[in-house]
């Protein structure tokens, strides 16, 4: 069960233990995670995935492209939206590109990962929707920037530092956002007869959910509402409700 088990950006899955508090078992050298000097640099690893649009249907011929420490390459998604390559070990970046004519360009931009032992790595994406975005005052209301974040769909971006001094970066895309004291809620947006969804990256780690909260004092992300994991082994976990406390690279599952 989810709610008995630690889930780390790297992949690694271990009983929970109530007297190990937020740590992590074991050390992150499977898949993602902080480098250790002793690795080969010249080996590499198969990195592979989906991209979606908003609406789940297949992103076909996207462009994606990793880029970091001196290497550039990049791919087109097959008519089901799949892509995979080959890179050197370090630390990326991931941007997938899809044009719509001559207007638009769908664009999804991953924060930094970094992998440091041959593995094979998942990672999928979901364009954002770009829908429309009118916002109106109906109480006399001065609109802000802040509103427009808040009630626009939008990317929020936290650094995460870790013991090696190298700061992972949490993405949220979202539709809707709520500030409170303490938090901040994540919601989809209504677009017709569907609704966009949540989507979380963190190193090698995805999440997408209807409704996320994240505590940036205390970085705990809770996730509820349909919720899908994508572990970086490229294996799938489905749930109602999620919660992780983020550092290090790594995600630990609460109980």
């Amino acid at each position: 069960m989810w709610r008995d088990r630690n889930l780390n950006a790297c992949g690694q899955v271990g009983e929970f233990s109530p007297t190990a508090g937020l740590a992590v078992l074991g050390i992150c050298v499977v898949l993602c995670g902080l480098s250790f000097a002793s690795l080969a640099q010249s080996a590499g690893f198969r990195v592979h995935g989906i991209i979606r649009f908003w609406n789940n249907s297949p992103a076909a011929g996207a462009e994606v492209t990793f880029e970091g420490e001196g290497t550039s390459k990049s791919v087109r998604t097959d008519s089901e939206g799949h892509y995979e390559t080959s890179l050197p070990m370090g630390t990326f970046t991931m941007t997938a590109r899809q044009p719509l004519g001559r207007a638009l360009t769908f664009v999804y931009r991953r924060p930094p990962f970094r992998v440091v032992s041959v593995a094979d790595v998942s990672m999928n994406a979901t364009f954002p929707s770009y829908s429309s975005c009118d916002l109106v005052s109906t109480d006399g209301h001065e609109l802000t920037a802040e509103d427009g974040r808040n009630f626009c769909e939008g990317t929020d971006l936290y650094s995460i530092p870790s013991k090696e001094q190298y700061s992972f970066q949490l993405s949220i895309q979202y539709g809707t956002r709520h500030p409170n004291e303490q938090k901040i809620e994540y919601y989809g947006r209504k677009l017709g007869t569907g609704t966009t969804r949540v989507l979380v990256a963190y190193d090698c780690f995805t999440v997408q959910a209807d409704h996320v909260e994240y505590d940036e004092q205390k970085r705990i992300l809770e996730a509820s509402g349909n919720v899908v994991v994508d572990a970086p082994d490229g294996t799938t976990q489905n749930t109602q409700a999620i919660r992780f406390a983020l550092t290090n690279g790594e995600a630990s599952l609460l109980p």
